[in-house]
């Protein structure tokens, strides 16, 4: 009996085998006094300890115990096919101090195939492009220091008081910001994505993640502080400019023309107009020498976007101005001066009149309209309604000369408005068909309305009809003669062109020529038949005017 109780109070008697608590560990491993692994313990890894005396060699903890989400992430990620365990880059004893960064690995890491290389860099974390993230915020916050009883309306940021901010209204308050709060503001912009770091890939997510349609960083936020303090939500575009995805540039310009990507960004801090002189080296040549090259005012990119679908020769008046609008926005107020400002500005581009070298020209083109609204008819709307792959041009120039005739336009026009059975429309502008790169012309010496109010007007001897096609739009001649037989303001919604006043001696030569030169003669008169016939319309009211009275005096007696 006493051999049996001594052998149980041997077995648990805790001076002999005592349950290991934090302190029993740190009289021996006393390096560790500073442990820190959240609420664990040491018995919680090291289970074989939980009783003293333990055994001299313990079994290596295994992490997946606790961590089996961030285990599962690790085992596909390239640190795991590399062989590394969870101790290379966590000090399991001090992780608040003992987390290693990825340039203790990595470094001298070239990205050479990054562009603008500094600014990812410096903005963004290894893990934004190394682990495929689901999604991930931007923080952009304006700092505005004035001085005291001063402050910036929340209108001024958010116009629309839709409490969310897109690229024209970040825009017009940077511009606010630089002509009126010079020197004292900063920004501060945070990136944010919610990816796990146990999930490096072997290859840095595509661009277009970040860059495209479908941006991560979905959640942006746009705060102002110091002078004022508003926060919104923002469009992400405003932070990070779209590009479009590999299938997308081979549709773009420059992708149709068999330009790389690596042919411009290998390597880029930013893209200069030394990148795209290597191939517009012409182009080049006269724009720098004009004012926005010498001032530093523009770079190629700032009016041109190289990744657009459509080449600028097919924007039409209004998408020209815009691009000269990003940066000339109060232009309304500057031509203040002129006539019937918006009319014009509808119809024509800025390089019409600041740009006197490039070739302008007058175009027409086809389109419907809904309601209020007007759009110029597609490739696809045309195929929609004729069937199969369309050639336009077959079906309006009949006689295949190359040049469109008022009797050719007219009929295949009616033909197309019997198909369509809506209301189309044949609209007009003056754009520049063959650019010349130097938009200096400014002042009083080119606000003269004849240069363009002219029977001598320059684009008269340059008219186009452009039809959609499949692949770029076509520019068909357009036989100068159309104008006589149906004059533009009449034939089409274009009606700001106007010629030189009728005179005595065109009146003159409708009666006083012979019956061979007068058919000619009237076909010259061109817009002046509006003249004409005004003149006829008030003649005949105040012709009807003196008969009633003449007719009313008489009768009366």
């Amino acid at each position: 009996m006493l051999a049996i109780f001594m052998v149980l109070f041997t077995l648990f008697s805790p001076s002999l085998c005592a349950a290991a608590g934090q302190n029993d560990c740190l009289e021996c491993h006393d390096t560790f006094t500073k442990f820190n692994h959240a609420k664990t313990g040491c018995i919680d890894c090291h289970k074989d300890a939980a009783s003293l005396p333990h055994q001299e060699k313990l079994k290596k903890p295994l992490c997946i115990e606790c961590h089996k989400k961030a285990s599962a992430l690790y085992g596909q990620s390239i640190h795991s096919a590399g062989n590394l365990s969870c101790k290379d880059c966590h000090t399991v004893h001090s992780l608040d101090t003992g987390t290693k960064e990825c340039l203790l690995c990595h470094k001298g890491v070239a990205h050479s195939s990054l562009p603008s290389k500094k600014k990812h860099i410096t903005n963004l974390g290894c893990t934004i492009c190394h682990v495929k993230a689901k999604k991930g915020s931007i923080t952009a916050e304006f700092r505005v220091h004035v001085s005291k009883g001063d402050k910036i309306g929340k209108e001024t940021i958010d116009p629309d008081a839709n409490n969310f901010i897109d690229e024209a209204e970040l825009d017009r308050f940077l511009a606010y910001l630089k002509k009126d709060r010079t020197g004292s503001y900063s920004t501060v912009k945070s990136y944010v994505s919610t990816g796990d770091v146990h999930s490096i890939a072997k290859k840095a997510i595509q661009c277009s993640e970040c860059h495209g349609d479908k941006n991560i960083f979905g959640e942006d936020r746009f705060r102002l502080s110091g002078v004022s303090s508003y926060a919104f939500r923002a469009d992400p575009r405003i932070f990070i400019p779209e590009s479009p995805s590999v299938k997308e540039y081979k549709t773009t310009v420059h992708g149709k023309q068999g330009v790389a990507c690596s042919d411009c960004h290998v390597s880029q801090e930013r893209i200069s107009d030394s990148v795209c002189v290597k191939c517009h080296e012409e182009v080049y040549g006269t724009y720098k020498n004009s004012v926005h090259a010498k001032k530093g005012a523009a770079q190629c990119t700032d009016c041109h976007n190289p990744h657009s679908i459509i080449a600028y020769r097919e924007y039409n008046a209004k998408q020209r101005l815009e691009v000269c609008a990003r940066c000339h926005k109060d232009y309304p107020e500057k031509h203040a001066w002129l006539p019937h400002t918006r009319l014009h500005f509808n119809y024509l581009e800025c390089s019409t009149c600041h740009s006197p070298e490039s070739k302008k020209s007058i175009v027409f083109n086809l389109g419907k309209r809904t309601g209020d609204a007007r759009q110029i008819l597609s490739y696809q709307d045309i195929r929609d309604v004729y069937g199969g792959r369309v050639d336009l041009k077959s079906f309006i120039d009949l006689n295949g000369d190359g040049v469109v005739t008022s009797e050719e336009l007219s009929d295949f026009f009616l033909d197309l408005r019997r198909k369509f059975r809506e209301d189309l429309f044949i609209g007009g502008s003056i754009i520049v068909t063959k650019v010349h790169h130097d938009y200096s012309a400014k002042g009083t010496k080119r606000k003269i309305c004849t240069t363009c109010h002219s029977q001598h007007a320059p684009f008269y001897d340059s008219m186009y009809l452009i039809l959609p096609a499949k692949e770029k739009h076509l520019y068909i001649p357009v036989k100068g003669t159309i104008l006589g037989a149906a004059p533009i303001s009449v034939f089409t919604d274009l009606n700001l062109l106007g010629e030189e006043r009728v005179t005595v001696n065109d009146v003159k030569g409708l009666f006083g020529l012979r019956d061979k030169a007068r058919p000619g003669h009237i076909q010259e008169l061109g817009f002046k038949w509006i003249d004409i016939l005004g003149i006829a319309v008030c003649a005949a009211i105040l012709i009807f005017i003196l008969f009633h009275i003449i007719a009313r005096i008489f009768l009366k007696r």
